[in-house]
């Protein structure tokens, strides 16, 4: 990952700009999802780590086809990144893979370990820790 985009992702992360959820880029409406035992969970309004990469790239000049429902759509993606925000912050897969470096502990639970910024996110490391790991470790995405 390019040093001076990992610096502007990280930096959007701490933002607070962005509500963070998780198994979508973004997600414009909230989700109820039944669980085989009978607990919900709901996604609320919000972005992945990804999704806040693609809004970024979009500011800075990236041109991408953005469709808008319950999920937003970056160039037909919902769920991973585009290869144009790929080729922007120089992501070298669309899950954010961290390669050979460090793993991410999730703060919750350091037995958590992830391979991946998408199943950091999913599995509810806040953005403030991914945002560090970015910082850390951007020459590895």
């Amino acid at each position: 990952m390019h040093e001076d985009k990992a610096i502007l992702l990280a930096e959007a992360l701490e933002s607070g700009e962005f509500p963070q959820t998780s198994t979508a880029l973004c997600r414009l409406e909230p989700l109820v999802d039944g669980l085989s035992d009978g607990k919900r969970v709901i996604y609320p309004t919000g972005y992945c780590c990804l999704g806040v990469a693609c809004e970024i790239a979009l500011r800075n000049g990236v041109e991408m086809v953005v469709l808008d429902g319950i999920e937003r759509s970056y160039d037909g993606e919902s769920t991973y990144l585009p290869s144009k925000v790929m080729e922007f912050f120089g992501f070298k897969t669309h899950t954010g893979s961290v390669g050979v470096g460090p793993r991410i502990i999730n703060p919750n639970d350091s037995e958590a370990q992830y391979v991946e910024l998408a199943s950091a996110n999913d599995n509810k490391v806040p953005f403030a820790k991914i945002a560090a790991y970015i910082r850390a470790n951007y020459e590895t995405l």
